[in-house]
Order: structure tokens, then C-alpha cells, then sequence
């Protein structure tokens, strides 16, 4: 498992009263059908937290290739960037090419960006 996302955290409003929905990421395992993805991604939740014995519902799906991946030595490059950025004065940059492609990643980059553009 790569992540698992907890919907009713962000989309209160998609989850049943008293229910739970809960996205399983995986980065391989795409050729494997979708009885055996389920069981894996249970298996594996079951590490973590509590679920009910039986799921009320299951679907899988599969995007080949859809989660951005960086290349080996990305966030040495990032630092690079940052460091020939201080000089030109001004020039701020931010966003999922630098250091995560979700949203919770691109909103603490862009606070961090802002924090560092007031502090001059």
C-alpha cells in the first residue's frame, strides 16, 4: 500500500452517518484481479486500523502510471533550484514539482512559499 486515504476527512458530505470510506493507493499490483486487490488492501489495512468484518462496498480501479513519481536525487535538485533562486530577488516558485504532488503537500508549500515571501 503507497496510501490510504480517509475521505470523510475531506469530504464529510461522501460518507454515510456512522460510516467510513477509505481509498487504498497501491503502486504495483495492477495486474493482479480485483478479488486479490481487495484482499490485499484489507489485509494490509487490518495492520493499521480497525475494520468492520464485512466491507458493505468494494471497487476497484486502475490508473497505469496516474501518481506522479520523482526521479532518484529529486529533492537534491529542488534544493539546487532553491539555492540559485536567492539570486533573483523576487522570484518565488512553488507547486507539486517540488516536494509532494498532494493537495495536503501543495498547501504546505504554498504556506511555506507565502511565509517566506512576508519575511522578505
Amino acid at each position: 500500500m503507497m496510501a490510504c486515504t480517509f475521505v470523510g476527512q475531506k469530504f464529510g458530505e461522501r460518507v454515510p452517518p456512522g460510516g467510513a470510506l477509505l481509498r487504498v493507493f497501491f503502486a504495483d499490483g495492477l495486474e493482479m484481479n480485483d478479488d486479490e486487490v481487495t484482499r490485499l488492501a484489507l489485509d494490509e489495512l487490518r495492520g493499521i486500523v480497525t475494520l468492520p468484518a464485512q466491507s458493505t462496498h468494494v471497487r476497484v480501479s486502475r490508473w497505469k502510471n496516474a501518481m506522479a513519481q520523482y526521479l532518484v536525487g529529486h529533492l537534491d535538485r529542488v534544493e539546487r533550484i532553491r539555492e540559485r533562486m536567492k539570486a533573483h530577488a523576487g522570484l518565488h516558485l512553488t507547486g507539486a514539482a517540488f516536494k509532494g504532488v498532494g493537495i495536503p503537500d501543495c498547501i504546505r508549500e504554498a504556506r511555506e512559499t507565502a511565509l517566506g515571501i512576508l519575511e522578505g
